[in-house]
């Protein structure tokens, strides 16, 4: 059903979504499709309080059939908000720990990851794997890169699939400042980029100055 749900930038529910950012003065981040040139994109966008789009991504990590269907990305995002510098994700882009690392180098103080992990009862039952193995993914991509990681996952179940839920938000030492379980709902923290307890932990979680080149890339 692509070509009924992809839209161009301008479409109607980029509209709507502006106009939800606009009316409740937040900045919202969103993943959809995008149609441009021709092509379908798996896609996130980035509003801001005033409903200016401040930034597009476009998925570089492609999973298995989703690359007879998508175009690629070819490039990390990351955006400069009121909020602080936020680099933008995709689900299977959070296993790739050199992705999110790039987007730490290009200054990312927060990492929003917009993703749809899924298992059928197979992939349950013999390998584990679950909302609590995606969370836990999340919590380490914060902790190897020292930054704030927020991923918000789908629930419900389509197609034999179920979506795990398992949505968080996870700080610099990997701590999950915030999280829920399956099913709906929200979660808010308190997330400070500088100063005081950040400052002090990152001079103790030196990872990133400790990599060695040629070896850990």
């Amino acid at each position: 059903r692509l070509a009924e749900l992809a839209e161009p930038v301008d479409g109607r529910n980029m509209r709507q979504l502006a106009a939800i950012a606009r009316r409740h003065r937040l900045h919202l981040a969103i993943g959809l499709i995008l149609s441009d040139a021709g092509k379908f994109y798996d896609a996130q966008a980035l509003f801001g309080p005033d409903g200016s789009l401040l930034g597009l991504y476009r998925k570089v990590h492609l999973f298995a059939t989703e690359r007879d269907l998508y175009a690629a990305g070819t490039e990390p995002l990351v955006v400069a908000t009121d909020l602080g510098r936020i680099g933008l994700s995709i689900c299977y882009d959070l296993i790739f720990p050199v992705f999110v690392r790039r987007l730490v180098d290009l200054g990312a103080d927060l990492v929003i990851n917009s993703t749809n992990w899924i298992s059928d009862a197979y992939q349950r039952d013999a390998w584990g794997w679950s909302g609590r193995t995606t969370q836990g993914l999340a919590a380490t991509r914060a902790l190897e890169n020292v930054t704030f990681l927020a991923m918000a996952n789908r629930v419900g179940r389509e197609q034999g699939f179920l979506s795990h839920g398992w949505s968080c938000i996870a700080g610099p030492s990997g701590q999950l400042l915030a999280a829920l379980n399956d099913g709906e709902g929200s979660c808010t923290a308190d997330l400070r980029f500088a100063g005081g307890d950040l400052d002090r932990w990152r001079a103790i979680a030196s990872y990133r100055q400790d990599r060695v080149p040629g070896i850990d890339g």
